[in-house]
């Protein structure tokens, strides 16, 4: 259940779901005790006995009011919480790959932030191919700040889990990535569980497949994958798995 949306420019990815939710209620929690924390010492000074049902009369009515309006608004925020994190729950009668590997989703469909002239994205299919001596897609520069490859399902379907593996023929893989998703191409939603961004582990050679279930299955039509770690270069090869409805 998406409740916010963080601008950003196209190429970057939002920061939605509850992950505002979470830190918000982190700092109105903290907000809550300092306010408690300052009547506490203000009974000690004028040596009453500490109880629950007023405030004393010397109590500014500004501060009284901060502490009503931190208290409402943290059972507000709480509320509003615990219904972001019961989403419904999506599944696939039967899951299986999109059509990566097997050639269903097309070439156009593959696209990446950049690549290498002899790597493109088109090679980023799981176990491709092409009876040369390397495939897979690769970026065109280690030192781009936020590489990413991504695939349009044709679609608006159920993710359950992603596939990775590196370079074929040569020893380049990416270890880890962030996975984001999206229903338009333009505004994405990072995967998270908890109100943490969820690092999924990729392959560590060239040639064995590694499945990755996400913790929550997602809805959408595009999947956008950012490769984190990576040994050598950043090069892989994908497959998404679920099922159009």
């Amino acid at each position: 259940m998406t409740l916010f949306r963080v601008k950003s420019d196209p190429g970057l990815f939002r920061v939605t779901d509850s992950t505002i939710l979470h830190d918000l209620f982190k700092r109105m929690t903290q907000c809550c005790k300092s306010l408690a924390l300052m009547y506490i010492r203000h009974r000690k000074r004028a040596k009453e006995p500490y109880h629950c049902k007023s405030f004393s009369p010397s109590f500014s009515r500004l501060a009284r009011m901060k502490v009503y309006m931190c208290l409402l608004l943290l059972m507000v925020v709480g509320c509003t919480l615990i219904f972001a994190e019961t989403d419904d729950v999506l599944e696939c009668n039967e899951a299986g790959p999109f059509g990566m590997e097997d050639g269903r989703i097309p070439d156009a469909s593959i696209t990446a932030s950049s690549y290498s002239t002899s790597y493109p994205p088109r090679e980023g299919r799981l176990n491709f191919d092409d009876g040369s001596w390397r495939s897979g897609w690769c970026n065109a520069d280690r030192r781009e700040l936020q590489p990413w490859i991504q695939v349009d399902l044709g679609c608006d379907g159920i993710i359950t889990s992603v596939i990775t593996q590196g370079m074929r023929g040569y020893s380049s893989t990416v270890i880890s990535y962030r996975v984001a998703y999206s229903d338009d191409g333009r505004e994405w939603t990072v995967l998270t569980n908890n109100g943490s961004v969820v690092y999924l582990r990729g392959s560590y050679n060239n040639d064995t497949a590694v499945t990755n279930t996400l913790p929550r299955a997602i809805r959408a039509r595009f999947l956008r994958i950012y490769p984190r770690g990576y040994y050598v270069g950043i090069c892989m090869r994908f497959e998404v798995v679920g099922c159009c409805p």
